[in-house]
């Protein structure tokens, strides 16, 4: 998942998370902090998404 970041959009996301299923994802939500796991659900700023080729 890309979110939208201080000053980006759609072209120039400001994060990133790694999706584990349908809710969750995986997260460092800025430098210096843990790593955890959140849901993206509940967020409105996300621009975009993509999926790994098999």
């Amino acid at each position: 998942m890309f979110f939208q970041g201080s000053g980006g959009g759609p072209n120039h996301p400001g994060h990133v998370g790694l999706v584990l299923d349908t809710d969750r994802m995986i997260e460092a939500p800025r430098t210096g902090l843990r790593v955890r796991i959140s849901r993206y659900t509940v967020r409105q700023d996300i621009t975009g998404y993509a999926r790994p080729g098999s």
